[in-house]
């Protein structure tokens, strides 16, 4: 009688999602540092206020952090003066920060589920 088989053990499998993680973890790192420069740059460019001295402008900051497996793409400023009456005071009518967190996080999740080959919904 002839036969066939296939063995598939847990260790071969574990082996293999280890190695996926390590590459999915730099690929997410590669991309959360490319789109908080993304961010900053957009906050930079499509600020809907004009400052006299770049102080302000220059203050808007795009920032990228990793913690084991969280990736967190920061968008904020560095001046107080700035976020609090730029963003805040006016009824949020010169805020940039929130609105270009909310206009890039749908292309920041597609990229992300681009990497496993999935797609964000």
């Amino acid at each position: 009688m002839a036969s066939a088989g296939i063995r598939v053990t847990s260790n071969t499998i574990l082996s293999g999602c280890d190695a996926f993680g390590t590459r999915l973890n730099a690929g997410l790192a590669a991309l959360c540092e490319e789109e908080a420069q993304r961010g900053q740059d957009a906050m930079r460019t499509d600020r809907g206020w004009t400052d006299r001295t770049g102080h302000a402008r220059d203050s808007l900051t795009g920032s990228y952090q990793r913690e084991g497996d969280v990736h967190v793409i920061s968008l904020y400023t560095t001046n107080e003066e700035y976020g609090l009456i730029l963003e805040l005071a006016h009824a949020g009518r010169f805020a940039i920060i929130r609105p270009t967190a909310d206009r890039i996080a749908p292309e920041v999740f597609a990229r992300a589920a681009s990497l496993i080959g999935g797609s964000a919904r």
